[in-house]
């Protein structure tokens, strides 16, 4: 261990913040929170720290501190800083798959897109454990609210209309068919909409059927009942939970996975499941302070609402209410939460069981957690092309696939590509 990390801490303040302690590189190894900093950071050169914290120590070179003007501020700041370095000694969040989000993209014009990663800005829906979910309320979202879904620059000058104007599934403000304050209009109904304000598009919905049917317009009245259908079979029947307006999230967490049901307006809007190797708080503060997912107003977990980390994590995201359930309603529900957690514990342990038979095959002292596949193709030994897939933890981790191209290879040469 460096002996100079020890001096620098001791000259670090008596104040709330985050500490990184970092590589020869500068690479951060491990980041952290502390109501003091003087005195946590120092707590890591007691020779009773655990084994992970000596190896940590041995490979760090530097430690830094960032100061803040409250707990509330370091426990955000800890999350976020993890979120974006990733530093191996720190346990992060894994999802088991990755979820989906519906973004209204921030533009004169907004259009709406369907993306995995939070990366455009723009306000954000979701996320979505089932994609053909996600994928049915994005055509539904352009058939009522007439939304564009091209990201064209809208600069004044006229265009002709595109096929999904033609369609009914955009109100072409490219083409100056729509002004700007009736086109937000439709945004903020359909931002409603989104966060599972039903009722308000059904009656409106409803008003166009009754007047196209007056109209003796049967067909278009037919094709706006059957929307009607097709939101009240998405949203409604199956995943009413509630029977009032709560924005509420429900957790089992247990063995490293944790199951998070999202319920919103009364409605059950998804399950996401997530692995972590560590306590329930840290998991709630990747979870939450990331922006990983939206914040709720209650959040029914078997946490004691007096724990110092629950009170910490309320007040910095200005949860309403943290801690067990409270009446039958909620212990339903999070036993709803147990019994998918059950399910994905299964799966969970299926992979694994599938992945140490793996190993023994191949005869390998380890478990394989990563798996990279790949395939090469050419033509006669030119316009050579190979893609990579990749399996992490048993799952296809499709961030990492690739694909490549050889121009300079002009003979058959599988080995020299790989």
């Amino acid at each position: 261990m460096d002996p100079d990390l020890r001096k620098k801490a001791e000259k670090f303040p008596n104040r709330p913040g985050v500490y990184i302690f970092k590589d020869a590189n500068g690479d951060p190894l491990y980041i952290g929170k502390a109501k003091n900093l003087r005195k946590r950071v120092l707590s890591y050169f007691n020779p009773n720290v655990p084994d992970k914290i000596k190896a940590m120590l041995k490979e760090a070179k530097q430690v830094d501190c960032v100061v803040v003007n409250s707990e509330n501020e370091a426990l955000l700041l800890e999350a976020n800083m993890i979120f974006e370095e990733k530093p191996p000694y720190n346990t992060l969040l894994k999802e088991t798959r990755v979820y989906p989000f519906i973004v209204i993209v921030d533009d004169t014009f907004p259009y709406l897109k369907l993306v995995r990663e939070k990366s455009i800005a723009g306000e954000y829906f979701g996320p979505y454990s089932d994609i053909g979910f996600a994928r049915e309320l994005m055509d539904l979202s352009f058939k009522i609210f007439k939304i564009r879904s091209c990201s064209i620059r809208i600069d004044g000058g006229r265009r002709k209309v595109c096929l999904e104007y033609h369609l009914g599934r955009c109100s072409a403000p490219c083409a100056g068919k729509i002004s700007r304050e009736e086109y937000m209009k439709s945004i903020e109904n359909l931002k409603r909409f989104l966060k599972g304000d039903i009722d308000e598009v059904l009656e409106k919905l409803r008003d166009d059927m009754k007047r196209m049917a007056d109209l003796l317009e049967f067909e278009k009245a037919g094709a706006i009942r059957d929307m009607m259908n097709k939101i009240l079979k998405l949203l409604k029947p199956q995943n009413i939970v509630l029977p009032d307006d709560r924005k509420m999230d429900v957790i089992h967490f247990e063995k490293g996975l944790g199951v998070v049901l999202k319920i919103r307006n009364g409605f059950m809007l998804g399950k996401m499941s997530y692995n972590f190797d560590g306590e329930i708080s840290e998991f709630l503060e990747q979870l939450y302070c990331t922006g990983k997912l939206d914040t709720p107003d209650e959040l029914i977990v078997n946490l004691d609402p007096s724990d110092p980390s629950a009170r910490l994590l309320k007040n910095a995201l200005g949860i309403f209410r943290i801690g067990p359930p409270k009446d039958e309603m909620e212990n339903r529900i999070l036993e709803m939460a147990r019994m998918n957690w059950e399910e994905e514990f299964k799966m969970m342990e299926d992979v694994e069981r599938t992945l140490r038979k793996l190993a023994d095959l191949l005869r390998m002292d380890r478990t394989p957690r990563r798996i990279e596949g790949m395939d090469v193709s050419h033509t006669h030994g030119i316009l050579t092309v190979s893609s990579v897939v990749v399996f992490e933890d048993g799952r296809p981790n499709k961030r990492e696939y690739r694909r490549y191209r050889f121009d300079e290879i002009k003979v058959p040469n599988d080995f020299e590509v790989i």
